[in-house]
Parts: structure tokens; C-alpha cells; sequence
């Protein structure tokens, strides 16, 4: 029987040596690893459970943060989710408030640099902040 860190690992090196599949391959994976938690009767990564708050400063379907969530929930880690289009200020009084060790956003559009720097530079240092999305690529 594998675990879920075997099966972790194995995704990760595979991505890595073959690239991302598409985005329902990747939900598809989440789902599998959170049928085999439960298999495994909640196997989790850590005794302490890390934290995560999610949110989305420019989009508004979310569908980064979906991914993120799934994940989080494959791994055990404690999910706030914040929410779509959430101002830079809002995000980062919750971070303050929670302070949890991960912040997930996504971030669309490249007219969003300030605010995402915005909240870079506001974030508790125990924060770590974990963005992605389209823009990113410029």
C-alpha cells in the first residue's frame, strides 16, 4: 500500500520531469490522493496540521484556488478560504488575525503587481506567500 507522501512524491517528480497535465488531470490527481487519505483512515503529512488562507485578488472564477484547496484538503492542511476578487488590505488583515504558515493567491492579470507587492510587503514573517497564474508569465 502506498502513502500519501509516496504518492506525493511520485506526482511531483513526475510533473517535474514531464511537465504539468492539464488542469482536470491535476484535479483528477487531488481527488485520488484524497480517496487514498481516506483509505488510509486520514493519514495526514504532519501531527500539526499547517494553515493556508486562499484567496483571489483579479479573478473571479477562481479556478487556481480550487486547485489549491483540493490540495491543501489531500494534505491535511487547514484551509481559510477568503474568497474571489478580495482587496489586497482584507487579505492581509486576515493574515495578521490567522497568521497561517501559507497564503494561497491567484493572480490573473499583470496590472495586479502592485497590489500582490502590496501584500508581500504587509504579510506577518511567518507567512509564506504561494501565488500563480497567468500573470506570472510576463
Amino acid at each position: 500500500m502506498h502513502t500519501l507522501r509516496q504518492e506525493l512524491e511520485y506526482l511531483s517528480l513526475h510533473w517535474i520531469a514531464h511537465g504539468l497535465p492539464s488542469r482536470e488531470q491535476v484535479l483528477a490527481a487531488a481527488r485520488a490522493l484524497i480517496r487514498l487519505k481516506r483509505k488510509n483512515r486520514g493519514q495526514d503529512l504532519w501531527p500539526t496540521p499547517p494553515r493556508i488562507i486562499t484567496a483571489t485578488l483579479d479573478d473571479a472564477v477562481g479556478q487556481g484556488i480550487d486547485v489549491i484547496n483540493l490540495f491543501a484538503q489531500a494534505m491535511g492542511i487547514d484551509v481559510t478560504s477568503l474568497g474571489l476578487l478580495q482587496r489586497p488590505e482584507t487579505i492581509v488583515s486576515a493574515c495578521r488575525a490567522v497568521r497561517p504558515e501559507y497564503l494561497g493567491l491567484t493572480v490573473l492579470q499583470a496590472d495586479s503587481e502592485d497590489a500582490l507587492a502590496f501584500v508581500g510587503r504587509h504579510l506577518p514573517p511567518c507567512t509564506r506567500l504561494l501565488a500563480g497564474g497567468p500573470a506570472f508569465k510576463y
